[in-house]
């Protein structure tokens, strides 16, 4: 959420220009500037891992229940694609579920790779992403008459679904505008981010098979090989994160803010970036997990946690309403849409406010209604609320 609410505030097109952020302040410059040094490029990353180390142990769970894993399997990333496509076409065109449904399937695919092949793929996708990437950014900089960044013209489109150029400001703008533009954004996210996405699905594939994980919160692993594979991580990730937040706001102008895609040499340092401070990311989350004194605050966070999906698709809802035209708004155009640091605030205010509903909700259910909903397509049966 801390990177998709641009899309909404400042309706940009996706696939042209990436999220802008219009800078007024010294607020909205820091704002800008954390957004990209901390969460652009890592979240989805963290995310990736996360989604290819569940499904080893979902495997595992299910060839013990003596299901078929690849039947099992097909109809989870069904249900994720048909999820992908309405959350696409009537929230967000910057889905991501569906991609995640068709590189998910390709893991299905690959899951009998040994541990050297997978991580050697897993290598060069993250290799060949930046490299080409890198080239792009070359080539620009060759060309680039002036050496500035991003000039801001894939911003004039709007994005479509947040009302930004519909010419009927209604539900039916709406919607054409969303359905419009979500084929070639889609498109743009499986090609664009697949890549590293599928990267970090093989490596969580190779850590949940190595049994690694239960290791480390045992305390079998010491401590100081862990924080220093997370120092080297976060070390890397933050150093190149950082330079391309420092390039984004030393090109950003008046008309245009900072632009989080429009500029290849910025977008280069955020992919080659995002898997070593994910690293770093999931490392010291390991670390707090093994802190007993961390104890009150995982057990706080840890149901928004189990209702990710649901809470993904709740983001999209409250954002839509909050900023496009059919509900209030708030982000009816740049320069007369909420300075960038209340956007920041509505960020944190919302995930806080996800928590604090994931905690109540749990306390009453087993899981959440999104994740029930794919449980009972998944497993072919009622799932169990309580």
């Amino acid at each position: 959420m801390a990177v998709n609410i641009w899309f909404f505030a400042y309706p940009a097109p996706l696939v042209d220009g990436g999220r802008e952020i219009p800078i007024g302040s010294v607020a909205d410059a820091s704002t800008a500037f954390l957004v990209t040094l901390l969460f652009e490029g890592k979240a989805y990353m963290v995310f990736a891992f996360l989604f290819g180390l569940s499904f080893t142990w979902q495997w595992a769970s299910a060839e013990r229940a003596g299901e078929s894993v690849v039947a099992w399997s097909l109809r989870r990333f069904l249900v994720l694609a048909v999820l992908g496509v309405i959350h696409g076409l009537l929230l967000f065109v910057g889905d991501i579920l569906l991609a995640y449904a068709v590189l998910g399937a390709l893991l299905l695919g690959l899951r009998r790779l040994s541990t050297r092949a997978a991580l050697l793929l897993a290598a060069l996708l993250y290799l060949v992403t930046v490299v080409l990437m890198a080239g792009a950014a070359g080539a620009e900089m060759l060309h680039e008459p002036s050496g500035g960044g991003a000039d801001g013209s894939g911003r004039a489109g709007g994005l479509g679904g947040m009302g930004s150029d519909s010419e009927d400001g209604g539900l039916a703008g709406y919607l054409a505008a969303q359905w419009r533009d979500y084929p070639a954004v889609a498109a743009s996210v499986l090609f664009g981010q697949g890549p590293l996405v599928l990267a970090g699905f093989l490596i969580g594939l190779v850590v949940g098979r190595s049994g690694i994980l239960p290791r480390i919160l045992a305390r079998e692993v010491p401590m100081t090989r862990l924080l220093g594979l997370m120092t080297v991580g976060l070390g890397l990730g933050l150093g190149l994160s950082a330079a391309a937040a420092m390039r984004q706001l030393m090109s950003a102008d008046s008309d245009v803010g900072v632009s989080g895609g429009a500029d290849p040499l910025v977008t280069t340092l955020i992919l080659a970036a995002g898997p070593l401070q994910a690293t770093g990311y999931v490392l010291a989350g390991l670390l707090l997990l093994r802190a007993a004194t961390a104890a009150p605050v995982v057990r706080a966070v840890a149901p928004a946690g189990r209702m990710s999906l649901t809470n993904y698709l709740t983001q999209s809802l409250v954002l839509a309403l909050v900023f496009s035209r059919v509900g209030l708004d708030l982000g009816g155009g740049f320069g007369s849409a909420l300075p960038a640091w209340v956007v920041g605030l509505l960020a944190l205010m919302l995930w806080s406010g996800q928590v604090v509903f994931s905690l109540l909700w749990m306390r009453v259910f087993s899981t959440g209604p999104v994740e029930g909903l794919v449980r009972a397509v998944t497993y072919r049966r009622r799932p169990a609320w309580r």
